[in-house]
């Protein structure tokens, strides 16, 4: 969960220096609250993503902009965080494994710093799925086939909503 919180807050950061007024605007008081701590739980992903996620749905819908794909990462995340789901289940179960997979996992080549009006940010951008790939077999090979499955669920829709920002805004400039 850790490393899905580095994302987010590049994320954030990328919004902010777009062009898309109105979607950064509404989406501005959006900010997750992150604990510094790499031993987090499931509690603790779906107390601040919900209502992030929440937050950011509203301002898609008020703006036109990301609907389909934050809609998507807030179901996903809904499913994650509703208790008795097999997601649910399947990521409780399995959240110190997953933690442990993607916390020693070196996915990311170069920098991790947040998006930004920089040259890396079209880098960054072009490393989502491979990152993606990498996390997968990381989190596959710690906790199994299945775990790997759960954790891609709530994972890759939050990839999907940063490679539209990506595709929209960064890969644009030029």
């Amino acid at each position: 969960m850790y490393l899905l919180n580095i994302f987010i807050i590049g994320v954030i950061v990328g919004l902010a220096s777009c062009d898309i007024d109105c979607f950064d605007k509404e989406s501005s008081p959006c900010r997750p609250e992150f604990k510094n701590d790499e031993k987090s739980s499931l509690d603790d992903y779906c107390r601040s993503q919900l209502p992030f996620i929440y937050c950011l749905n509203n301002a898609a819908n008020k703006c036109g902009s990301f609907q389909e794909e934050i809609e998507t990462w807030f179901d996903a995340a809904k499913d994650a965080c509703t208790r008795g789901t097999k997601l649910n289940k399947e990521l409780e179960a399995n959240v110190e494994c997953i933690t442990g997979a993607i916390k020693d996992a070196e996915c990311l080549i170069g920098s991790e710093e947040d998006l930004k009006d920089q040259p890396e940010d079209k880098q960054l951008c072009q490393q989502f799925e491979t990152v993606t790939d990498c996390l997968y077999q990381k989190v596959e090979y710690a906790c199994g086939r299945n775990v790997a499955d759960s954790f891609l669920a709530i994972y890759e829709p939050m990839v999907q909503y940063q490679l539209k920002i990506c595709k929209e805004i960064i890969l644009k400039r030029e």
